[in-house]
């Protein structure tokens, strides 16, 4: 989007001619698609205002791991905002281990690196990046995990991150209470709905880190699933899947089908620790694209289209 980066979306508005433009929203760095941009003040402030207002209407597409079982789906009427306000925080008897693989380290390193080189540039008595480190902007974590005392660096480092979540997971109450009414609320799918259709709907919460976490004490987040295709992708059976957000967190779509043990195709982060880690590695990419943004701007202009 921005940034210290060769290429930006910024960057490039600006060799385009446009020099003001605002953000509306973000897409995360390796997701492709449409993207909403303000030419102007006002036009930014209509647009965010829709945002706000979930006015929006947002749709994804995806390939993820896994043959999807949308039938799993526990069959309910429509849940009522009331319903939702009264999912049990217990119950779940398996929670997934998550922690940051050795790529993640080696990325917050460089952004870490990035930003003491934006310091030096105010401030000239600050201390400035060595040669070493500057030359770690310059690599691929693909090519720097070839070194082995350079990959040792950052796998001690996820190892330490791997050991303390699996300390956590061992210490959460597994507790069964309340299990079917955390199954309906948390996977399900309407009575007589369309078919291949199911929805998520998990709290999410912010980590010291770069991910989310899946947490029923976060905020309510709902994402609308429709299973398009079964098929595979370098070997692996994978699913491609139309995601539609009713809310808008921080790599909600990620982490929810994370949780559904379906992660995103060439999503080292959220396939961390499940048996597609390695095939994430493998992907060119992370294999999810905004397909679809509606934004209906009439409804707060009385007919007259920005």
């Amino acid at each position: 989007m921005d940034g210290d980066f060769p290429v930006t979306v910024e960057s490039l508005c600006r060799a385009w001619g446009f020099e003001n433009v605002r953000f509306v929203h973000q897409l995360d760095y390796a997701t492709s698609g449409v993207l909403c941009l303000g030419l102007s003040k006002e036009a930014a402030a209509a647009a965010c205002r829709l945002f706000r207002l979930r006015a929006v209407q947002k749709e994804y597409t995806a390939i993820v791991y896994g043959h999807v079982n949308w039938e799993a789906a526990e069959e309910v009427n429509a849940l009522t905002n009331d319903d939702k306000s009264r999912i049990p925080a217990r119950g779940i008897k398996r929670r997934r281990v998550q922690y940051r693989p050795a790529s993640s380290y080696f990325q917050m390193e460089q952004q870490a690196i990035r930003k003491r080189v934006e310091i030096t540039k105010l401030d000239a008595s600050a201390e400035a990046p060595t040669a070493e480190e500057l030359a770690l902007l310059g690599q691929k974590w693909a090519n720097a995990k070839r070194d082995p005392a350079l990959r040792r660096k950052y796998e001690v480092l996820a190892e330490s991150d791997k050991q303390a979540s699996l300390e956590a997971v061992g210490n959460e109450d597994t507790s069964t209470d309340g299990a079917d009414t955390l199954l309906q609320k948390c996977f399900y799918r309407h009575v007589g709905g369309t078919r291949g259709v199911f929805y998520i709907n998990k709290g999410i919460v912010e980590t010291d880190g770069f991910e989310m976490r899946i947490d029923d004490k976060g905020k309510a987040s709902e994402t609308r699933v429709e299973v398009v295709a079964l098929g595979s992708y370098l070997g692996e059976p994978v699913t491609e899947v139309r995601l539609a957000p009713t809310t808008g967190r921080r790599h909600q779509l990620r982490a929810h089908l994370a949780w559904l043990g379906h992660p995103i195709a060439g999503d080292q982060t959220y396939a961390a620790g499940t048996a597609w880690a390695a095939a994430s590695v493998a992907a060119p990419r992370m294999m999810l694209h905004a397909r679809l943004l509606e934004l209906p701007f009439e409804a707060q202009s009385h007919g007259s289209k920005r």
